[in-house]
């Protein structure tokens, strides 16, 4: 695991919802997270190598157009944990999909307890 100079494991959050960011942002890092934001793939703030994990926010992760953004994203990060967050309730088929296309480590549908969410992904930091 890579972890910055502080010493935390490296989250990237993406969305381009700034008030789900925002939440999100203080539960990981009240949770000792060091984590970074960006509104797409094109304006990450930190280096590639030093991403532990990558939270995706996404409208509605049964999309097509989900799926493309997904298949960019795992050219940039073929490694990194992958964890997404829907605002729609994801099928069992594109469940799959998520994972066996994608590497997808975590689907969840929102609204996401905090806890549940910290527990999706601490295995994967720790």
């Amino acid at each position: 695991m890579h972890e910055n100079n502080l010493g935390r494991p490296v989250i990237l959050l993406l969305s381009h919802k700034a008030i789900l960011t925002k939440e999100i942002h203080v539960l990981l890092t009240k949770a000792g997270y060091q984590v970074y934001f960006a509104s797409s793939l094109k304006s990450i703030p930190v280096n590639v190598k030093l991403i532990n994990l990558v939270l995706v926010a996404c409208d509605d992760c049964n999309e097509e157009t989900t799926y493309q953004h997904l298949k960019e994203f795992r050219s940039l990060f073929p490694t990194q944990y992958l964890v997404i967050l829907s605002n729609q309730p994801i099928s069992l088929p594109n469940q799959l999909r998520l994972v066996n296309e994608f590497k997808v480590n975590v689907a969840l549908s929102q609204p996401v307890d905090p806890d549940t969410l910290l527990e999706s992904i601490q295995p994967y930091l720790n």
